[in-house]
């Protein structure tokens, strides 16, 4: 895996927005934040909270994201991230 260019908390929102774009198939910056943390050239730093949160916000049937694609976005955030602990 190449070093990641860039760390960063990024906002459960965030991730939202660009999964709804790309469902949409719309073209956005939320989406690029998406494949950069997709292509590992975007490491996010993450508590177990902020996981779980994601994982939470993510399956909520309302948003009716494409079949497996939030569990896509938590793998590769799962493979390819820090932990932090908050203070």
């Amino acid at each position: 895996m190449p070093a990641a260019i860039l760390a960063a908390v990024v906002d459960t929102n965030i991730l939202v927005s660009a999964l709804l774009s790309d469902s949409a198939g719309r073209q956005s910056p939320v989406l690029e934040i998406l494949h950069l943390i997709e292509t590992h050239q975007l490491r996010l730093v993450l508590s177990e909270a902020i996981f779980e949160e994601y994982d939470d916000v993510l399956h909520r049937p309302e948003f009716r994201f494409r079949p497996g694609r939030a569990d896509e976005v938590l793998e590769t955030i799962i493979s390819a991230h820090e932990s932090a602990r908050p203070h």
